[in-house]
């Protein structure tokens, strides 16, 4: 078998991405180029290039131009929200962890909203890492709760403030290396948080409206940005609308280990754990063995619900 050779050009990974250029990080230095029209062609179902893609370039008159993008490791995407087609938006790609930002005392800190960001991760094959900010404020009554859940599910916690002083040491096991990705509906502290942790205003920061406890977008595209720590962050905008790319109730279920270990055990092999009899994975939600709260968001995300 005879040897594939390497393609010529420079390589690098895609720092930022607007329609029809990239900002690409290369040995050089960070270089603008515009996406080869011909990789747009016949990719109508996801996005061509994204944060994160390890790609080629090629130079020539004028601007670089971007020629490959390489098979992803990894990715978190979601359905895109404002396409009538079903079409993937990936939020960023080779992602080795992801900081799932929720505020405490704010209405994003219910299971509802932590699964379907686990659900993100698990599909795309990241690591989750389940993230409470603004831990200055009283902690909530459902709050225990919550953290006992997840980390009885094998998902780390960590609580971490910027106001009145840093307290992000936490979060220092998961920053060492890699690409870590940063989500979490807007006014959750993502920009905050970025800036304390890289010593520079990196960010804008906006105000939580009081009455709707929602925050403003203030990042409006995710970004790649290199740490002192040698790990690269992805800061991307704040999110409402999260709608797995997928609605097949068997991928679906295997996002969820504790329901996918009982759903041999009811009467029929394709109980969707709703309403038919026989069902063990209701039985174990009214023995206490399993959370409702963890069937409801299956059963929420089978039905492709956003919010």
């Amino acid at each position: 078998m005879t040897a594939t050779s390497p393609t010529p050009g420079r390589r690098g990974v895609v720092v930022a991405q607007t329609s029809g250029f990239a900002e690409v990080r290369t040995a050089d230095g960070v270089v603008r180029c515009r996406v080869r029209g011909r990789l747009k062609r016949g990719l109508a179902t996801t996005d061509v290039v994204v944060v994160g893609d390890d790609v080629v370039l090629r130079d020539g008159d004028g601007e670089p131009l971007l020629t490959e993008v390489a098979p992803r490791r990894t990715k978190l995407a979601r359905l895109h929200p404002a396409s009538a087609r079903p079409i993937e938006d990936v939020l960023a790609a080779n992602v080795d962890a992801v900081l799932v930002c929720l505020a405490r005392g704010a209405p994003s800190l219910r299971p509802s909203v932590v699964d379907r960001y686990l659900a993100i991760a698990a599909l795309g094959g990241v690591r989750p890492v389940l993230v409470i900010t603004k831990c200055d404020r009283p902690e909530g009554a459902d709050e225990a709760g919550l953290v006992a859940l997840y980390r009885g599910l094998g998902v780390p916690v960590v609580h971490v403030s910027v106001e009145p002083t840093p307290r992000l040491e936490a979060l220092a096991p998961y920053l060492a290396e890699g690409i870590i990705a940063v989500v979490g509906p807007s006014g959750v502290g993502k920009s905050s948080l970025l800036n304390t942790w890289l010593g520079t205003p990196h960010a804008l920061v906006g105000a939580v409206d009081e009455a709707t406890g929602r925050g403003r977008h203030t990042t409006r595209q995710a970004r790649l940005v290199a740490t002192p720590t040698g790990a690269q962050l992805v800061d991307t905008p704040g999110i409402r609308e999260l709608t797995l790319p997928s609605r097949d109730p068997l991928t679906i279920e295997g996002l969820f280990p504790e329901i996918r270990a009982r759903a041999p055990d009811c009467r029929f092999r394709d109980c969707r754990h709703d309403r038919e009899p026989g069902c063990a994975v209701r039985a174990a939600v009214a023995s206490g063995e399993l959370q409702a709260s963890r069937l409801e968001s299956l059963h929420a995300l089978v039905r492709g619900d956003g919010e």
